[in-house]
């Protein structure tokens, strides 16, 4: 046990709690088990600072109860050691803030490199992806979080949008990842839609965003429905200025534009559907 007053957060720990989280439902009943039951999971403790490397929320809890002591683990640690038991506590969270838990990621690294004298990739490969218990592909999805612009750093950390989308907009230049991320909040543009439209950008940066979402994610469109003769059904959606051009080609084809759908769709899978 420790006395609470002499304790503090470590300045390692990657969670950042704030005023709204402390006034969350979950953190309410966080405050009411331990007012009920007591401090179940000890918090861990760096021995030379007596500061907090896990279990910042226990500890909050217990300084809103008034309580005097709390349980805990007193571990001699390295910077690197907080970090690494703070990540690995706090990944598997659903409301950690990703962009914190980005830049504890990042300070790790930076120790580690300076540690052992090797390479980021090095670093991620051998030491922090292992320890950590994440992929390297997810160390680096992270990682790219901290080149957002400000405003889509806001949106990552509101929850609007998920570390692979975020992402994905780190590779477009800081004006675009803005407008991006206003189409999609104005469109509510499914996830497949968003990575099709970010790719097609970064290939053609002179293209207007506006107008590869219409393309990709048409707001206009025809639909219609095609049977074919064992019963079967199939949906397709034109955009409207694709469906002028495609009906035009049809009708010089003295075709109706089932027709040509089925005859498209005929030679694109090389199996006779029957059509009409």
């Amino acid at each position: 046990m420790m006395t609470i007053n002499e304790l503090s957060v470590s300045e390692f720990n990657v969670r950042k709690m704030t005023t709204v989280e402390k006034e969350s439902e979950e953190f309410k009943n966080l405050v009411q088990s331990i007012k009920s039951s007591g401090v179940i999971e000890p918090i861990i403790v760096r021995k030379s600072t007596n500061k907090i490397v896990v279990g910042q929320r226990r500890f909050e809890a217990c300084k809103m109860l008034d309580m005097d002591e709390i349980q805990c683990i007193v571990k001699e640690l390295t910077d690197e050691e907080c970090l690494r038991y703070s990540l690995i506590e706090n990944k598997q969270r659903k409301d950690v803030d990703p962009i914190d838990f980005a830049e504890g990621l990042k300070k790790m690294i930076d120790l580690t490199v300076e540690r052992v004298t090797c390479s980021q990739n090095e670093a991620i490969k051998n030491h922090i992806s292992p320890t950590v218990g994440l992929t390297r592909a997810s160390v680096f999805n992270y990682l790219s979080l901290l080149n957002l612009s400000p405003e889509v750093k806001d949106k990552i950390q509101e929850g609007v949008l998920g570390v692979k989308i975020g992402s994905q907009l780190s590779t477009l230049p800081e004006d675009k990842q803005k407008e991006m991320v206003d189409i999609i909040q104005e469109e509510h543009l499914p996830n497949d839609v968003i990575e099709d439209v970010i790719r097609e950008v970064k290939e053609n940066p002179e293209r207007e965003i506006e107008e590869v979402v219409e393309e990709v994610f048409p707001t206009n469109f025809v639909v219609f429905e095609i049977r074919t003769p064992d019963k079967n059904k199939m949906n397709f959606k034109f955009p409207l200025n694709k469906w002028t051009i495609f009906y035009k080609r049809a009708k010089a084809l003295n075709k109706t534009p089932t027709t040509l759908i089925m005859e498209i769709i005929e030679k694109w899978i090389g199996e006779d559907l029957g059509g009409s």
